[in-house]
């Protein structure tokens, strides 16, 4: 069973935390619109932080992993993005003066990580994951093990990429 918690707006001039079922949530003069977040019932320690001077709309949150973590940066402008992480200790994090116009990033494994740097610009339906989500078994030995991406600074990506840490 998971629970949803759907933020239609929420603007914050100051420091905020908020923690709702198990998700905390802390903004620093940051906009939140139509975004919404879901987990499962059963794990805990799931923070989203918002840095100061960022809005994040039309996104979608689902944390069903222990020990999640999420860091939007400076100034950064999140729009019609599926964040999903899996397992535990995982973590997504996004530079300062990020544009991001809609995708889905999705980490899976343990102790894995999407990282992209300061100053980058992903355009629309761009996905990145750390792995495929199932295994890919070769004489009975998985193959398509997870692996951490990591994006540098000012980089742009154009529509339609894919991005999966497990590549060949």
């Amino acid at each position: 069973m998971y629970q949803k918690i759907k933020l239609l707006l929420l603007k914050v001039y100051t420091k905020y935390q908020i923690n709702k079922r198990g998700i905390t949530l802390i903004l620093n003069n940051s906009i939140l619109t139509h975004t919404l977040f879901s987990k499962s019932t059963k794990n805990n320690n799931q923070v989203i932080k918002v840095l100061p001077n960022s809005t994040i709309q039309y996104c979608d949150f689902i944390l069903r992993g222990k020990n999640s973590f999420i860091n939007i940066g400076n100034n950064s402008n999140i729009h019609n993005v599926q964040f999903w992480i899996e397992d535990t200790n995982n973590s997504i994090i996004i530079g300062n003066e990020v544009t991001i116009e809609g995708g889905h990033f999705a980490v899976t494994g343990h102790n894995k990580k999407i990282t992209i740097g300061n100053d980058c610009m992903i355009s629309n339906n761009v996905t990145i994951r750390t792995g495929d989500s199932h295994a890919i078994l070769q004489n009975g030995i998985k193959i398509n093990n997870e692996k951490d991406v990591i994006i540098g600074n000012n980089v742009w990506i154009g529509n339609n990429y894919i991005k999966r840490g497990s590549c060949w």
